[in-house]
């Protein structure tokens, strides 16, 4: 099954979680997985979480156009915002 990514993602775009999460991130590597599905390594720059390496769904993702400092200055510990 093929999932549409309404915004195509590439290495240094930056991202934030769909989830309440929303912890932003750059994107590092875009990989497919044994079963052929699409995988994004995402590093972290939220305080708590910041260069901590993850690995994700495209379409767990939202693409921003620039960093979002104060979306990374709000998130407490939990990394909600």
């Amino acid at each position: 099954m093929r999932r549409n990514n309404k915004h195509r993602l590439k290495p240094g775009d930056y991202v934030e979680l769909k989830s309440d999460l929303r912890w932003p991130g750059i994107v590092l590597v875009i990989f497919t997985n044994r079963s052929r599905e699409k995988r994004v390594v995402v590093e972290h720059t939220t305080d708590g979480v910041a260069g901590s390496l993850r690995i994700y769904d495209p379409d767990e993702l939202i693409k921003r156009e620039e960093y979002n400092d104060r979306t990374a200055e709000q998130a407490d510990d939990s990394g909600r915002v």
